[in-house]
């Protein structure tokens, strides 16, 4: 079976959406006052959940790609949706790879049922 182009694209652009959203995760902000770090550790609360369905989804878009699975394609564009709906502001970010990875979906051929 051929490998989908469009889903090689998606690939790139979620493993790199990943190091932008990490990037962004990762930095801090070095104070001494108190409710700046509380409120730096709320909000890094609140973005932790659609860091790790994006990076989920660029996981198994990756492993999808390369397996040349179809069901894997659909899941990986699903928890894209999902980071987008758990931190719409980060979306940016995922929006073309999922829409990426849903046309891929549709351009793939349906697996065959082994017996």
């Amino acid at each position: 079976m051929t490998k989908n182009k469009l889903s090689l694209v998606a690939m790139i652009l979620g493993v790199i959406a990943c190091i932008i959203l990490f990037s962004a995760y990762t930095r801090g902000i070095e104070t001494s006052n108190i409710a700046e770090k509380i409120g730096l550790a709320i909000g890094k609360a609140i973005v932790l959940p659609s860091l790790i369905s994006t990076s989920i989804a660029a996981l198994l878009n990756v492993i999808g790609y390369f397996t040349v699975n179809r069901t894997l394609t659909l899941i990986s564009a699903i928890f894209y949706v999902l980071g987008l709906i758990l931190m719409p502001l980060w979306g940016f970010v995922g929006i073309p790879s999922m829409i990426l990875q849903f046309v891929a979906f549709a351009n793939m051929k349906k697996d065959e049922p082994q017996v």
